[in-house]
């Protein structure tokens, strides 16, 4: 864990940090940083919203199984609980690699929302991509999206990404998501 130094927001004041604020670094074996964990930050790092900050991440690749609805992968999530009011930025993002090359073959991935509120993942909060017949299924494609949810019932919200397919296989890997109460 490392402290979190308040920066300077709009006015010149600075955001103080809340007893909660942290910031863990995952390492990898030689020392580098492999990723940040955030949690409750907002106010610290300046943000606009203020508001609690959390992420989760999935680095492990799976491909989907089932087609036409929105379901969990062999392992689930990822997921993000955070108290929240009534508004939230919510970013997902993830590598998709088609498995098959086929004309219509689409991935989505979107999240649900459980808890004080609930919302099912749907295309309108989904990053998508549509295969075509001789697309290339040697690579990941990177995909990020980022919504702004309203109408939440404020109290404890978890946030849990959703995958579908129509078509043939894809994969997901590096699966994140990050909340950030408004």
């Amino acid at each position: 864990m490392v402290n979190v130094t308040p920066q300077n927001v709009a006015g010149g004041e600075k955001a103080t940090p809340v007893g909660t604020d942290t910031v863990n670094i995952q390492e990898t074996g030689d020392g580098s940083v492999k990723y940040a964990t955030l949690t409750n930050i907002g106010n610290a790092m300046g943000w606009t919203g203020g508001g609690a900050v959390d992420q989760d991440h999935i680095d492990t690749t799976e491909t989907i199984g089932s087609t036409g609805s929105y379901v969990d992968l062999t392992t689930v999530g990822p997921s993000v609980t955070l108290t929240t009011g009534t508004r939230v930025r919510v970013t997902i993002s993830c590598d998709v690699k088609m498995t098959t090359s086929f004309t219509g073959n689409t991935a989505f991935m979107s999240f649900a929302v459980s808890g004080a509120s609930t919302l099912a993942a749907d295309e309108a909060r989904a990053v998508w991509i549509n295969g075509h017949s001789g697309f290339d299924t040697n690579f990941n494609i990177p995909l990020e999206r980022t919504f702004v949810i309203e109408g939440l019932t404020a109290g404890s919200n978890t946030f849990t990404a959703k995958f579908k397919k129509d078509g043939q296989n894809w994969s997901f890997g590096n699966r994140r998501i990050m909340v950030e109460a408004l």
